[in-house]
């Protein structure tokens, strides 16, 4: 039988097994050799003996997760790996409806005869036809602890579920495509309310417990994963993640389904993939592998900011600390508000300053407030955000899971994107939403129904939202830009593509964790086929109905509200080479990476009687030559990148005209940064004779890199690059440790 699925780039064949030794933790200072695994942990096709070496040492191992010791098994021969199938643990009633899969976890160590130890060497051996099936569609991550840090009566994470308390643990994770990772972590339950379900999120820190001192993981962990709206580049780096569940006892994809919507957009999302999980051998079920926000995460998603420039604020409900906050009124609320991350000493600046934020939200439309908020947050950004929370229905907000970030610096060139110390927007938890598909969700933002009613609904975050949409100018590019997405992003026909991708990618799994949680009734194929039915009324349906009632909501709570008329639409077709450009309507960007071939010939329905702005963001070494907007027979062309019109009650055609141009130049101005490798930071400085001035942020030395000005090569001193540039334009070229970053610099 063919093994179906092998650990790294070994191919294994289970007559032939390699020896391999996995390094677990630091070398013990007497140096005593490992035990050496007879095969790698991972997936096979058949029971097989494990044999362990010693290397003339005494071997003891686990099978519980268990760390070993001289108190545990002596190894004296061949360890039995089997297809074992076990009646799966009760968790708070939730019993299995038949017996399940496990997996053999075996950790071993070395003793000598003086007692000294070697490092543990853990496997984890998987051997039975589900877990094949499994692990040909979706990873495995076997996680291994202490039992007692399970369900000790004093400190497991499950009996003591309401406690926060971190564990030590190890994870090895085998990717379906053969390759993988092991390594030392800490780990906890995530989650608040969620964490009363038998099936609970885990959290991983990798940030923590590596023998190696690691501070992070560098893998391809979620694939697919962009930087952010402006960067496709993929991250591979991750600080720590959440095995999460969603609405896990109904269709368990809502905060999935949000993902997807929102990577059409500008807000952070915590992207994801579905993966098997089994704790300490148990099939633990299918989670959502899941990016966990902080300030790595903004590290690894934005070149050009690193972590320790970058303050992220939580507004949760559930939070400890709490804040006081004036109503208009004068009667005093509460603000529970946690200075997730930042600079320790700076934590009452920045929450003060995201209060001032606040209040000048709450009276945008009062004086010159409103372009003091466009100073103080990305409003495109916001705009998506709120769009995403109003039109997916998520009733937890905007009391709750409000979360927001900007950086400690701002460089007002905004060479790099997001690092002009504006707040931008962070969506998180749509575990109850999508429940109404006929709610108006902007009438229920902007009514509070504190005190006494909900604290996701608090008056200062009623009052900021509406604040926001008095402002004409906001309220207009809000409608129009909705108005696009409808027709794209959440259009029934693009999410319905969407969603049943989504099924395919987890059906042949969903039906084992419908099984070991005993959710839903009936045979296996009725419980799948019920979970289908229950996806289907859940997104497909509500997707469906929204896109029909949202625009006549969006101009009843217009009207209602600010006495503003927005109900007419017209239709806009728009035409583009998609090869070399996205369409760019008042924010909304249809690009050919998210939309497909329909991103170069597509229609939406636009409001008229209001400005409408329409441009084009181009590849690189192209430019917008024109752009034709035709109505009635006659075509006007506009030779200029953007066009901002007020349409009328008829159909137009808009045709953007793409050329090649010029490259894109990486220009530098002075007091810019840029990026010579991850970690690294070149400065730009101005002297008072112009001259320009390279140096690490940190004063670092940069042994051994090479500079050269204009083709001319430049000393490195001790602590920075100085080079006697005067005024003007050049090229500089900075090689080290085998990256080179090329740039054109233009001091002025």
């Amino acid at each position: 039988m063919r093994v179906r699925i092998e650990r790294r780039f070994v191919s294994l064949v289970l007559a032939m097994c390699l020896l391999a030794t996995v390094f677990v933790g630091n070398a013990l200072a007497d140096d005593v050799a490992e035990p050496v695994f007879s095969c790698e942990g991972g997936v096979y096709a058949e029971e097989f003996v494990l044999t362990i070496d010693g290397n003339g040492a005494n071997v003891y191992y686990t099978l519980d997760g268990s760390e070993p010791d001289g108190l545990s098994n002596l190894y004296t021969g061949g360890i039995e790996i089997r297809d074992l199938q076990k009646s799966p643990r009760t968790i708070q009633g939730k019993i299995a409806q038949e017996r399940m899969e496990y997996a053999t976890v075996v950790k071993a160590v070395c003793i000598d005869d003086f007692g000294n130890r070697s490092d543990v060497v853990t496997n984890t051996y998987f051997v039975s036809e589900a877990v094949n099936e499994i692990a040909e569609n979706v990873p495995v991550i076997a996680i291994s602890t202490e039992p007692e840090n399970l369900w000790d009566s004093k400190k497991g994470i499950y009996t003591n579920y309401n406690e926060e308390m971190n564990v030590s643990a190890y994870i090895e994770y085998f990717d379906n495509n053969g390759e993988g990772f092991e390594r030392g972590i800490e780990m906890k339950l995530g989650g608040h309310y969620s964490k009363v379900n038998a099936k609970k999120s885990l959290r991983i820190y990798f940030t923590k417990g590596d023998a190696n001192g690691a501070k992070n993981l560098q893998y391809d962990l979620i694939e697919g994963t962009d930087r952010n709206f402006y960067d496709s580049s993929a991250v591979k780096k991750y600080g720590k993640i959440t095995l999460r569940i969603s609405d896990w006892d109904t269709t368990d994809l809502r905060d999935v389904v949000a993902q997807k919507v929102t990577e059409y957009m500008r807000p952070e999302s915590a992207n994801s993939n579905p993966a098997a999980v089994f704790l300490n051998g148990e099939f633990w079920g299918i989670y959502e592998c899941r990016e966990q926000y902080d300030n790595r995460y903004l590290d690894y998603h934005y070149e050009g900011i690193d972590k320790d420039e970058v303050v992220y604020v939580d507004r949760d409900w559930t939070n400890e600390t709490e804040m006081s906050v004036l109503s208009d009124n004068g009667e005093e609320m509460p603000d529970r508000v946690t200075y997730e991350e930042g600079p320790d000493e700076d934590e009452e600046y920045y929450l003060d300053l995201f209060n001032y934020t606040k209040y000048l939200m709450m009276h945008a439309d009062e004086g010159n407030n409103y372009a003091e908020v466009s100073a103080y947050i990305d409003i495109d950004n916001f705009i998506d955000y709120l769009f995403i929370y109003l039109y997916l229905d998520n009733i937890d907000w905007p009391g709750n899971n409000y979360k927001t970030w900007r950086t400690t610096i701002e460089r007002s060139n905004g060479d790099v994107y997001g690092a002009d110390g504006k707040w931008r927007f962070m969506v998180h938890d749509f575990d109850i939403a999508f429940s109404n598909s006929r709610n108006n969700t902007l009438e229920y933002a902007i009514t509070s129904r504190m005190p006494n009613d909900d604290a996701r609904q608090p008056s200062f975050a009623a009052e900021t939202l509406d604040g926001m949409f008095k402002v004409q100018k906001f309220r207009d590019k809000f409608a129009q830009r909705a108005a696009a997405y409808m027709a794209t992003a959440v259009s029934s026909e693009n999410m319905t593509e969407a969603i049943n991708l989504l099924v395919e990618e987890r059906e042949s799994v969903k039906a084992y964790d419908l099984l070991r949680w005993n959710n839903m009734h009936g045979t296996t194929q009725e419980r799948l086929d019920e979970w289908k039915v229950r996806v289907e009324s859940t997104f497909i349906e509500f997707f469906k109905t929204r896109e029909e009632v949202f625009g006549d909501m969006l101009a009843e709570f217009c009207q209602k509200h600010y006495d503003s008329t927005i109900s007419e639409q017209t239709s806009f077709t728009f035409e583009i080479d998609a090869d070399r450009a996205s369409v760019d309507i008042d924010g909304a960007v249809i690009r050919k990476s998210l939309y497909g071939e329909s991103a170069a010939s597509f229609t939406t329905m636009q409001y008229t009687a209001i400005p409408l702005t329409i441009s084009a963001e181009v590849n690189d070494g192209y430019k917008v030559k024109s752009i034709e907007i035709e109505t009635d027979g006659v075509k006007t062309v506009y030779e200029q990148e953007s066009v901002t019109i007020t349409p009328e009650k008829k159909d137009y055609k808009v045709t953007i005209n793409i050329e090649e141009g010029e490259e894109a130049e990486s220009v530098m101005y002075a007091d810019d940064i840029f990026v010579l490798r991850e970690g690294r930071f070149l400065l730009m400085k101005v002297g008072e004779k112009l001259p320009v001035e390279i140096a690490t942020t940190g004063g670092e030395k940069l042994f051994g890199a090479e500079c050269y000005v204009n083709g001319t090569g430049v000393v490195l001193g001790d602590n920075n690059i100085v080079t006697a540039v005067e005024a003007g334009e050049g090229t500089i070229v900075v090689s080290y440790g085998g990256y080179t970053k090329e740039v054109l610099y233009k001091v002025q």
